[in-house]
């Protein structure tokens, strides 16, 4: 029996998709960059079983994903054959496509959904259009024998102080800054960029970055995610998470169904089983990804159980539209010339 039927008319809805999935052979994905071969395999036997379908799954394993979402946005105003048909995507390489209204919207999506999912896996601003595959949760790193807990930043602001000045590492990646627009406005938080820039704030991939505060090199790492200090930690010298007091952001990698999709129906029916259980269980455990909506994830319980000591509620860009607005503010002219100078101030010019 398919999950997620809850009277005649839905399961009519769900077998049409299904329908028509059986009709389609190979289905183009991009998938977490930290997923292996061997995972994609037991997706692709997973996902056909449920369905009774004879999907080939295709995946691309590269990342890349604002590069990968500006391409889709070139390939639907021009008209030419979509690269992918269903992608996994962070905020704002989702938020790229959905403005250029680019992404397939799945009618009746939350009638399908798969057994003990819920609809805030498509919230509102974004309903029936993103699809929340996992969460993470941003703060940061510290080595506990080059800094006390009681010297920590507790707040992103607190980070900017002279004190932590040639301490500090944070995220090359600009998309993982803007996370601070949830609790801050643009002005405020690029005086707090300019702070870190005197701090000699050192700019590192996040993984690096969490490597290098393990080494001893920096004493604290910042925007990082629960998930990746777990990842590190599992190689080798020990790092500690920590969320700060005034923001918690949560992050979101959601899926999503292009437009012209060769293989739609399969698309669509992969993007919503990619939000249940034994999806996000097979694809996310080796690599400790999970959905807030399913305890028992490291990364998750340990992040909730932080932001509850804090006191501090984590926010996303996707809770209401007005922070949606926020997101796609960061796509405009306006927007990008603000990244730039938010990047300029962190490299101290």
């Amino acid at each position: 029996m398919l999950c997620g039927v809850a009277s005649v008319s839905q399961a009519a809805t769900l077998d049409q998709l299904v329908a028509g999935a059986k009709s389609e052979s190979e289905l183009r994905v991009t998938l977490f960059p930290r997923i292996t071969p061997d995972v994609v395999k037991k997706l692709e036997a997973a996902f056909n079983a449920r369905y009774g379908t004879q999907v080939t799954i295709s995946a691309d394993l590269t990342g890349s994903y604002s590069e990968k979402a500006a391409q889709g946005v070139i390939e639907y105003k021009s008209g030419a054959r979509t690269s992918y048909d269903a992608m996994v995507l962070p905020e704002q390489a989702f938020a790229a496509l959905d403005t250029a209204k680019a992404i397939e919207p799945i009618d009746g999506w939350d009638a399908m959904l798969p057994e003990g999912t819920n609809k805030t896996v498509s919230p509102g601003p974004i309903a029936g259009r993103g699809f929340v595959t996992y969460d993470q949760y941003w703060g940061y790193a510290y080595n506990p024998e080059k800094i006390t807990k009681a010297e920590l930043p507790t707040t992103l602001t607190a980070a900017a102080d002279p004190k932590y000045a040639g301490k500090l590492a944070i995220s090359d990646f600009a998309s993982n800054w803007t996370y601070a627009l949830l609790a801050y406005t643009p002005e405020e938080f690029l005086k707090i960029a300019a702070g870190l820039g005197r701090n000699r704030a050192a700019m590192l991939h996040p993984i690096q970055m969490a490597q290098h505060v393990a080494l001893g090199e920096y004493a604290v790492g910042l925007f990082q995610s629960t998930e990746q200090v777990i990842a590190v930690n599992q190689k080798g010298p020990k790092i500690v998470a920590a969320l700060w007091g005034d923001v918690v952001p949560r992050g979101k990698l959601l899926y999503t169904v292009r437009k012209g999709a060769r293989a739609p129906n399969a698309a669509k029916l992969f993007t919503l089983w990619m939000t249940g259980r034994e999806a996000v269980t097979l694809s996310g455990g080796a690599i400790d990804l999970g959905s807030a909506l399913y305890p028992g994830t490291e990364a998750i319980d340990q992040a909730l159980a932080m932001a509850k000591e804090t006191g501090a509620k984590p926010v996303s860009f996707f809770d209401n539209d007005e922070q949606y607005a926020k997101l796609n503010w960061l796509s405009t002219k306006v927007g990008t010339d603000y990244t730039r100078n938010l990047t300029n101030a962190i490299r101290g010019q």
